[in-house]
């Protein structure tokens, strides 16, 4: 039961539009100081860094080597994120990159696609998959991906229902909405993938604004191409990194 499922990533959806909203109304109200919101911006960004850096430059593409902190530091944090685990980013980004805009690829990008974030049921490509499986670590969070979240978000909550709402479901909720209009905006059907780098500072996914760069380039650790170009993930990656990015 407490497996990683692809419903986790709908799941995480739903909860995370409700914390923010919920947030939002607590600060309108007055009930909570607008300087929480300041935790809301910087763990958004910590947590679409670790999410384009990490789960998706590291795990799905191997893009870079990092230490086994890190390694494992990437892997448990995903739980709560409730992106998916390891496998799961693997596994759906490989296909996406075999079969991208078509119906084929398992990502939707059409206006339900806004409404509830759920993948297609189409079948997999494995080859990323098989060369991380048999990970201890990744086998855990894969196996017990729920439970991890239950322990870290229930504590969260009683240290601080405040820290839980702003320092947590406030900025998971964000990171997946947001990945949802990237979703929707980035690709256009049988059109392939295009870069809108502007719209990373409207809506910041980490660096994924860059996503042709990313697709005609998928192994590239670093998406920026123009100095003005915002990358977090990039960044991550440069602290985390066991040797230069060439």
């Amino acid at each position: 039961m407490f497996r990683h499922a692809w419903w986790h990533i709908g799941f995480g959806y739903v909860i995370g539009v409700i914390g923010i909203a919920v947030g939002l109304a607590f600060v309108a109200a007055g009930h909570v100081s607008p300087w929480w919101l300041l935790a809301w911006f910087v763990m958004h960004h910590f947590n679409t860094a670790v999410v384009s850096g990490g789960m998706h430059r590291y795990f799905a593409h191997g893009a870079y080597k990092t230490s086994r902190f890190w390694h494992n530091f990437i892997a448990l944090y995903s739980a709560p994120l409730l992106y998916g685990s390891p496998y799961i980013w693997a596994t759906a980004h490989t296909t996406h990159h075999v079969h991208s805009d078509t119906d084929l690829d398992p990502h939707e990008n059409n206006w339900k696609y806004l409404l509830f974030k759920k993948f297609r049921n189409v079948p997999m490509v494995m080859s990323r998959v098989k060369k991380i499986a048999g990970d201890p670590v990744l086998d855990f969070v894969h196996r017990y991906g729920l439970a991890i979240w239950a322990v870290y978000a229930g504590v969260l909550f009683y240290v601080s229902p405040t820290v839980f709402l702003f320092a947590y479901l406030m900025p998971m909720g964000t990171a997946q909405v947001f990945g949802v209009v990237h979703q929707f905006l980035s690709h256009r059907q049988h059109t392939g993938a295009r870069d809108l780098p502007w719209l990373e500072f409207v809506f910041p996914l980490g660096g994924e604004w860059q996503h042709k760069v990313h697709h005609d380039h998928p192994g590239r650790a670093d998406f920026r191409t123009r100095w003005w170009h915002l990358d977090m993930g990039a960044v991550f990656i440069r602290l985390i990194q066991t040797r230069p990015l060439q």
